[in-house]
C-alpha cells in the first residue's frame, strides 16, 4: 500500500461538492520512515491565508513548527513572518 503523503479539508455539506475553491487546508507529509509512520512536514492551513513548515528531525510525534507565513488576503503576498530561530 501508498504512504500518506497529502491530506486535504474541505468544508462542504456534501461529499460531491468538494472542489478547489472549498479547500481549507493541506498537509503534506516526509514518507521517509514509511507507512505508517508519515510525519507532518508542511501545512498550509486556512488554505492561501497561511502557511507552517516543520522541522522533522525528531521523528514523528515531535514535529516542530519552524517557520510561519500569513498572507495578505490575496493569497499571495506576505504580511506576517514567524521563525523559530528570530
Amino acid at each position: 500500500s501508498d504512504c500518506l503523503i497529502e491530506q486535504d479539508t474541505y468544508k462542504t455539506t456534501d461529499i460531491s461538492l468538494i472542489k478547489l475553491a472549498n479547500r481549507t487546508s493541506s498537509t503534506f507529509f516526509d514518507i521517509h520512515l514509511g507507512k505508517g509512520d508519515e510525519i507532518a512536514d508542511y501545512s498550509s492551513v486556512g488554505y492561501k491565508t497561511s502557511e507552517t513548515y516543520y522541522d522533522v528531525h525528531l521523528g514523528k510525534g515531535d514535529e516542530i513548527a519552524d517557520r510561519s507565513f500569513n498572507f495578505t488576503a490575496d493569497g499571495i503576498n506576505v504580511k506576517t513572518e514567524s521563525n523559530r530561530f528570530a
